[in-house]
């Protein structure tokens, strides 16, 4: 089962992201901002990370090095309210292995296809319609 850690400081979208994921069956893993991730993900081991590039504390590209030097770089989708040029990709995202984005708001089965589009291949992966509620 892929293991999934989602970071989001606003913790009803937090706890709307866990719940999906969970009901479709991903492991995840929640945590409030970087810090909180970097405490958290040693005991994890995340196949894949949800990052809300509006929190307080470290700057996204400083999370994103961090990740790619320290935890063997494991795919990053980004959430976020800003909707990114190919330009604007390029740029944002090359800090570590961004590998798409969510813009806010997003339906459940948007979240669910972007995931399972990138977890990791050779396992099972859960059905975006298994649930259809917009979070």
């Amino acid at each position: 089962m892929p293991r999934i850690m989602i970071v989001d400081d606003e913790e009803d979208l937090r706890d709307v992201i866990n719940v999906v994921l969970r009901k479709v069956g991903y492991e995840t893993l929640t945590a409030e901002n970087g810090d909180d991730l970097f405490t958290k993900i040693d005991g994890f081991h995340p196949d894949l990370i949800t990052l809300d590039i509006m929190m307080p504390g470290l700057p996204i590209p400083d999370i994103l090095t961090r990740l790619r030097d320290a935890y063997g770089n494991p795919p990053v989708i980004l959430v976020t309210v800003v909707r990114y040029t190919k330009e604007d990709q390029q740029s944002n995202f090359a800090h570590g292995n961004v590998v798409d984005y969510i813009t806010k708001p997003f339906d459940v089965t948007t979240l669910i296809r972007t995931i399972s589009m990138h977890a990791p291949q050779g396992q099972e992966q859960p059905m975006a319609h298994s649930i259809t509620a917009a979070a």
